[in-house]
């Protein structure tokens, strides 16, 4: 199983910032340190996906295809289940059945 995350990254001029300031208010600052890994040919990366640490947990970050209804918005399947992360891994990085798998 995995979660369904949308990104989308915009640029806002240091005016927008004040004017939500007004607005709204912050409800707390989180910090996260995600470290991510990749062969030295980045084939991972370089089809979209992001496999990190997160908080000492493993995350793939799987694209989903892109439609009209997406736009231009990065749509992932979160997926953090070993088994499931091995499984995905596996023929992306052209590896046997069964070896990113724990014994």
């Amino acid at each position: 199983g995995g979660l369904v995350e949308v990104e989308q990254k915009f640029f806002i001029d240091e005016g927008c910032v004040e004017r939500v300031g007004r607005v709204l208010e912050s409800k707390g600052v989180k910090v996260m340190r995600d470290e991510y890994f990749d062969v030295a040919e980045c084939v991972l990366t370089c089809q979209d996906y992001w496999l990190r640490v997160r908080d000492g947990l493993w995350e793939l970050k799987k694209p989903i295809k892109h439609t009209a209804a997406t736009g231009s918005v990065d749509t992932y399947l979160e997926i953090t289940q070993e088994a499931q992360v091995a499984a995905t891994l596996e023929p992306l990085l052209s590896l046997p059945a069964g070896t990113l798998s724990s014994a």
